[in-house]
């Protein structure tokens, strides 16, 4: 198994195929592709940025009852396609894109007689050399290929409020429920704004901040 550093990031890598499973899993629904590129840079952004403590957030799912290594799922909340997860070896200095599993991959899977847990086995042996081949990993743009710079810009926005709206509502010990009817919106509305999937207006962040009692400030201050 061979690692690249995904590019943009500090502390993302991937295995060598992780790119082929995206090309593979959307053919040429370039839509759907590029509402997803968004999503993923989105949440590597919080992952890059948080190390492990993004790992408690609720994208994030624990796969091992192991501490080494230690495996997690990113879950894409919503697709028109298959549901789909990205699994990640993270530790204290990096995070790596193993595998993309959607519909064909498991269907593959459950024929093999594997299942998840025999998935998480095969790949627990892969991973136990995986500190020496991040050192030699070289560069990969492919990700950053895909977004332009203002893509990417807002994407590292919105990925900062989505953890601002959940940890301080968490912090509060509200609901999602109970933070929706507070605003007066759906459980829904306040999903999609935590799992990084709506722009926001200006008077929503005003709205929000009021709500949890956080501070609004100006990104376009000198």
């Amino acid at each position: 198994m061979k690692l690249e550093k995904v590019a943009g990031f500090d502390r993302i890598y991937q295995t060598e195929s992780f790119p082929g499973d995206i090309d593979a899993m959307f053919g040429k629904n370039k839509g759907e592709r590029k509402r997803y590129m968004q999503w993923l840079y989105t949440w590597l952004t919080v992952l890059d940025s948080q190390g492990q403590k993004a790992i408690t957030l609720q994208q994030f799912e624990y796969l091992l009852d192991t501490d080494d290594p230690r495996l997690y799922a990113i879950r894409h909340p919503h697709s028109q396609i298959n549901e789909r997860y990205i699994y990640v070896y993270v530790d204290d200095d990096a995070a790596v894109l193993l595998q993309h599993l959607w519909k064909r991959a498991l269907m593959i899977i459950k024929r093999q007689s594997l299942g998840r847990k025999g998935f998480i086995r095969n790949w627990r042996k892969t991973t136990m050399k995986i500190r020496e081949k991040i050192s030699n990993a070289q560069a990969n743009t492919w990700l950053v290929d895909e977004l332009t710079d203002d893509e990417r810009r807002a994407a590292e926005y919105i990925a900062a409020i989505a953890v601002s709206i959940q940890q301080e509502r968490r912090s509060q010990g509200l609901t999602q429920k109970e933070f929706a009817s507070r605003l007066g919106v759906s459980q829904t509305m306040v999903s999609q704004w935590e799992n990084g999937e709506k722009n926001f207006t200006v008077a929503t962040l005003v709205k929000i901040s009021l709500a949890l009692g956080l501070p609004l400030c100006n990104p376009l201050s000198a």
